[in-house]
């Protein structure tokens, strides 16, 4: 694990030794290779994120007119342009990180569940849970004798499936579960969280055989309500595969 999550994202190094028997190991561990493909696509993405970051045409600009304008009361190095830039894009990284899961708008509907879910997985989630277990049913126990005494379900064929385990969070002000499953003959991860459904508005999703499919950030997504619990899946499955794993129509 350690030599195949310090490859950078791209193509793998092919004249690696090292790198070549651990990726023949992961294929040979289906645990390994599930890990392995969600944390290259995690990688991939926040790589993508930091490519996009740009600082302003005018930045240096505007930067430096400002010190002409402010006589420095002792004297300071001399900036170049390169250092200006290269503060400019750290600021602009630190403001745009947090910046999708702090400025959250006001509604609490299912477009703001499946938004704030695909944030939480792809910037705040540190892959942690806080009841690691493979067997769905066990996680529901677990789920049903906590404070929150949440009742969990699942699609059949995601229920029968292999997990990786159970995290709880807070999502505005709401108790929230995550629980992963590893899809029968799939390789790439389905991430469903969920929350009581008093914390959304009814939306005209509420017969447990109609899902919502849309697009979030990187993730394909399907939200629906199923007795007391609203739900929302993410994964990184075709739309067509995720509507045939979750064998239910959409809206």
């Amino acid at each position: 694990m350690f030599i195949l999550g310090a490859c950078p994202p791209g193509p793998w190094p092919t004249d690696d030794a090292q790198v070549a028997e651990a990726l023949a190991f992961a294929e040979s561990d289906p645990g390994l290779q599930a890990w392995l493909v969600e944390t290259r696509s995690f990688d991939a993405a926040m790589a993508g994120r930091l490519r996009s970051i740009e600082p302003p045409a005018d930045l240096l600009d505007s930067i430096l007119a400002g010190r002409r304008a402010t006589p420095a009361p002792v004297p300071r190095r001399r900036w170049t342009t390169r250092t200006v830039l290269a503060l400019a894009a750290t600021i602009a990284l630190v403001i745009a990180v947090p910046a999708a899961w702090i400025s959250f708008s006001q509604k609490t509907d299912a477009a703001a569940l499946r938004k704030d879910a695909a944030t939480f997985l792809s910037e705040k989630w540190e892959h942690d849970f806080d009841y690691p277990e493979s067997s769905f049913p066990k996680i529901q126990e677990w789920a049903a004798q906590q404070s929150f005494h949440a009742r969990l379900d699942a699609p059949a064929a995601l229920a029968k499936s292999r997990t990786y385990g159970c995290k709880v969070f807070k999502w505005r002000g709401h108790t929230a579960t995550l629980v992963c499953f590893v899809p029968e003959g799939q390789s790439q991860v389905v991430h469903i969280i969920s929350v009581d459904r008093s914390a959304l508005p009814t939306d005209g999703t509420a017969s447990p055989d109609q899902r919502q499919l849309a697009k979030a950030g990187e993730w394909n997504t399907a939200s629906w309500h199923q007795g007391a619990r609203s739900y929302v899946a993410l994964t990184q499955l075709t739309p067509e595969t995720l509507s045939r794993i979750l064998a239910v129509k959409s809206l």
